[in-house]
């Protein structure tokens, strides 16, 4: 579900997006928008640098409407509901405070990939999952130990609401803040070619996991595998159970 420009950029993504088999009746087009694109600079097969044609002002209150209604009917038949903030203006004038509401008081599990540096916004979420420099936003901390991090955590979950926080860390891994404790797990990766879309594979395969019954740890452990396999191909790569399985198995 979502809204992209009503231009050859929003079609085109359409059309890629049917071609591999997945639905695309909840993506609108808005004529008072353009499409997001994004072009990356390769350099000896590695990102250096992206330039972003965007607009980022609210949805207009035609387009917010629709959207709206079809992430809650959508909502109501997914095990699990992912609000993915690229802070592009799809989020703003309270829609992701509706969105998590709607999913709570129906039994949802929400997670949210935040972008928003007042992270107060997503409050009540099932997970949020804040990088490094999200997190440091956040709660006005300099994350550079595993103490200032447990510190922030709790600042955050507190301002928050939450009952389950993930901090990723790059290098250092991710911690999981959850059932009043929090986990460090150290990164599984072992060669860094790309970060581009590690975050989404993070909040992909936890919020699968809990779908499919994982403990917090469990769904934890198994998108920081997913991670360090996404983070070892170059571009925006597909990550598959055999890669997260041969991963795990590689790490005894």
């Amino acid at each position: 579900v979502g809204v992209t420009g009503d231009d050859e950029e929003g079609e085109k993504l359409c059309s890629v997006l049917r071609r591999h088999g997945l639905e695309t009746g909840g993506i609108f087009a808005d004529p008072d928008r353009r499409t997001s694109v994004k072009q990356r600079i390769i350099a000896q097969h590695q990102q250096v640098c992206r330039t972003d044609r965007e607009v980022r002002d609210p949805l207009g209150l035609v387009a917010r409407r629709r959207l709206e209604k079809k992430a809650r009917e959508s909502a109501l038949t997914a095990d699990g509901v992912i609000l993915s903030d690229y802070a592009k203006g799809t989020f703003k004038d309270g829609l992701a405070a509706s969105l998590i509401g709607f999913c709570r008081d129906n039994g949802r599990f929400v997670s949210v990939d935040p972008k928003n540096p007042d992270l107060s916004v997503y409050k009540g979420a099932s997970l949020l999952t804040p990088n490094r420099s999200e997190a440091e936003q956040s709660s006005g901390m300099v994350l550079n130990s595993d103490a200032s991090v447990e510190q922030a955590g709790k600042i955050i979950m507190e301002q928050c609401s939450l009952e389950n926080l993930l901090i990723t860390r790059g290098e250092d891994g991710m911690t999981l803040f959850s059932g009043g404790g929090f986990h460090h797990l150290p990164t599984f990766s072992m060669e860094v070619f790309d970060v581009t879309g590690a975050g989404d594979t993070v909040i992909a395969m936890f919020t699968l996991a809990v779908a499919a019954g994982a403990a917090m740890l469990e769904a934890a452990a198994l998108s920081n595998h997913a991670a360090s396999v996404a983070v070892s191909k170059l571009g925006t790569a597909v990550v598959t159970v055999d890669e997260i399985l041969a991963n795990i198995e590689s790490r005894g």
